[in-house]
């Protein structure tokens, strides 16, 4: 058996850096593990963004992982406790509801009774539609929770669930609401739905059944 010649095999060690180098550079799909699938959002900046993921999360269900992320920021002013001062995009009223909505995901039975929560509040506590600070008390009624259970989780919480939403914002480069990000790696801003569905799915190892079904019946 012939010995390859030297030039031919720094050709082929060459070529495998190549292939090598690419496939790390490619965004790493899941094999077998649940899609993360984390929203940026604010309690009084929603859009119709928010209507599109509520959709894609029920359609996809336990395929994915569906994580709130909440936008605040720390302040001179509007102090929740221990002399840490913090605000949310539209003031303190938004942070207030966004501490409750962070209360309410860790509280819900499922991820259906929080989207209850959260669409009607949207629906009667936006500006011009009733107070922020009182009107939740109704939503979250409505929605099978106990806003007295909610409010001790705001008073005992408050501080440690708005640092774990710094720890993860502070990360990255200046989030905004009603945007997406998926595996950790890929930034969505476009939510048209087809478009949302396409994404994820690229985004699996194995496509799963889901992506075979059609998104017809939504309307929004």
């Amino acid at each position: 058996m012939k010995k390859l010649r030297p030039r031919i095999v720094l050709t082929l060690v060459l070529f495998l850096i190549f292939i090598t180098s690419i496939y790390l550079l490619l965004p790493k799909k899941t094999n077998g593990q649940k899609l993360e699938f984390v929203f940026f959002l604010s309690s009084l900046s929603r859009n119709e963004n928010t209507q599109v993921v509520e959709f894609i999360t029920k359609h996809f269900g336990n395929e994915i992982k569906f994580t709130p992320v909440y936008l605040f920021s720390k302040t001179n002013s509007l102090e929740f406790s221990n002399g840490q001062y913090y605000t949310a995009t539209n003031g303190r009223s938004e942070a207030n509801q966004n501490i409750r909505e962070l209360c309410a995901f860790d509280l819900a039975k499922n991820l259906s009774q929080w989207w209850q929560f959260i669409t009607d509040f949207s629906a009667n506590c936006q500006p011009g539609h009733g107070n922020p600070d009182t009107c939740w008390v109704d939503s979250a009624s409505k929605s099978g929770f106990n806003p007295n259970t909610i409010t001790d989780c705001f008073n005992q919480q408050a501080q440690s669930l708005i640092e774990s939403q710094l720890a993860i914002t502070s990360k990255l480069d200046d989030p905004q609401p009603n945007t997406a990000l998926l595996n950790n790696q890929i930034v969505i801003t476009n939510f048209q739905l087809d478009n949302l569905k396409l994404v994820i799915c690229q985004s699996f190892a194995i496509t799963p059944k889901v992506c075979h079904q059609s998104l017809d019946t939504y309307d929004y």
